[in-house]
Parts: structure tokens; C-alpha cells; sequence
């Protein structure tokens, strides 16, 4: 049995257990075994789903998927309904701007969605669009078959973007966050 995906997920514990250690090099040989257990066959895929920090661009060789925004919010923290919607677009923006510029040093992961959220067909079409990994956290037995096989084609296969999603040039210096159209 393969493990076909990791998650290095160590949030930014990394500085600050550099801090704590007083020394780079110590946190060093954690990420060389990671990396070495991926270029020897142990791990066939990993990807850095943590905040983005000097150790994550710079201290691996092997790791090339990271996630380029914040965790999936289910609702909006002040618990109005309709700022779930807004928040989802939000967090959308978020990424494509982000993998606009982190694109250039990683292959931009937009982390997972919920297939039963009411915005998992938003967030289905813009996933498919992304080019990144798409993999949904739901709870056990939630019917999610129906939305995630219209991500797939008849014969098993997925059709994936050649390049991450970015923002086209007419929105680049738009205020997205607060637009009402």
C-alpha cells in the first residue's frame, strides 16, 4: 500500500520551534526526510498545506503543491447567513490573487470545500478552474457523489487546467471585496 497524498501541516510551529531551539538546522533535517521519503518512492505526493514562510519556499526540494489561502470557513464569523455567500467569493479572490504571485514558486492548492455546503456548486465549478488538487472534507456518508462526478469524465479521467487560475487583466486593480453588481 502507497500513501498517495500528505499534508505537511505544521502551521507556523516551524519558526517557532527555531526559536525555541535556537538553531535553523535543527528543523532542517525533519523537512530532508520528508523530502527524501517523496524522492525515494515511500510518499508518491506531498504538499505544504501551512502559512507560507521562508522554511516552506526554501527549505524543501521536493514538495511542490502549497496552499495559497486560508482554511475553508464554513460561515461567516458574525453569523449573518448571507455573509456566508460573500465570504465564499472572498475567499475565492483570495486565492486566484495569491496564486498570481505564490504561482511562481509553487503549484497553487486552494484547499478542500464542504459537498454539502450551500455554495459546493460555486465551489465546484471555480475548483475545476483552478488547476490545483481538489478534495473535499466531508463527513462520513454525506451524498457528495452526484457534485464531484461532474468534475469527472465518463472513462474515470479529469480534465485539469495546463496553468493555476489567475485573475484576468480587466479585474486586476478592482476592489473585489466590495463590489455590488
Amino acid at each position: 500500500m502507497a500513501i498517495f497524498g500528505v499534508c505537511s501541516c505544521l502551521r507556523c510551529y516551524q519558526r517557532n520551534l527555531v526559536v525555541e531551539l535556537s538553531s535553523p538546522t535543527r528543523i532542517t533535517r525533519p523537512r530532508l526526510l520528508l523530502s527524501g521519503n517523496i524522492s525515494n518512492g515511500i510518499m508518491l505526493n506531498c504538499y505544504h498545506g501551512a502559512l507560507h514562510d521562508d522554511f516552506m519556499f526554501l527549505g524543501t526540494e521536493a514538495i511542490s503543491v502549497g496552499r495559497v489561502g486560508d482554511d475553508f470557513w464554513y460561515a461567516d464569523p458574525l453569523g449573518d447567513p448571507n455573509g456566508t455567500f460573500w465570504l465564499q467569493g472572498c475567499h475565492t479572490v483570495h486565492y486566484a490573487y495569491n496564486s498570481l504571485w505564490m504561482g511562481n514558486f509553487i503549484h497553487p492548492d486552494w484547499d478542500m470545500f464542504q459537498s454539502t455546503h450551500p455554495c459546493a456548486e460555486f465551489h465546484t465549478a471555480a475548483w475545476a478552474i483552478c488547476g490545483g488538487p481538489i478534495y473535499v472534507c466531508d463527513s462520513v456518508g454525506n451524498p457528495t457523489s452526484k457534485l464531484l462526478k461532474s468534475l469527472v469524465l465518463w472513462n474515470g479521467s479529469i480534465l485539469r487546467c495546463q496553468y493555476h487560475a489567475l485573475p484576468t487583466r480587466d479585474c486586476l486593480f478592482e476592489d473585489h471585496y466590495m463590489m455590488v453588481k
